[in-house]
């Protein structure tokens, strides 16, 4: 199909559909983190990101507590993909570091 390249060096078939939903390049430079087992946010993992604006960190399986620091590295942040983790939104300081947030993607997040 159209959306399927062979790739000589892995020898196998892989999707070239990109993980960063087109909307999210709207707004600038983004990130893809998705699918990388990401099971805790820290402030200083984003540190070197600084200018970015949008942010996928789906598919993580991440179930922590958001509490207001995890993103302060990165405050210019206007989408950001967190769908399909276990996130908690118990804190109420949960985002704040985020004052330039436009679009937040909570899809699939089933705290358990």
């Amino acid at each position: 199909s159209a959306d399927m390249e062979f790739d000589p060096h892995s020898n196998f078939y892989h999707n070239t559909h990109p993980l960063i939903k087109p909307q999210c390049t709207v707004y600038g430079k983004a990130l893809d983190l998705s699918l990388n087992s990401i099971f805790f946010i820290g402030r200083e993992q984003f540190e070197a990101f600084h200018d970015i604006a949008c942010l996928n960190l789906s598919s993580n399986g991440n179930g922590q507590v958001l509490n207001g620091t995890e993103f302060s590295a990165v405050p210019h942040i206007k989408y950001l993909d967190l769908t399909n983790n276990r996130l908690d939104f118990d804190d109420d300081n949960a985002l704040s570091d985020l004052p330039e947030l436009e679009v937040l993607d909570l899809s699939y997040n089933a705290h358990y």
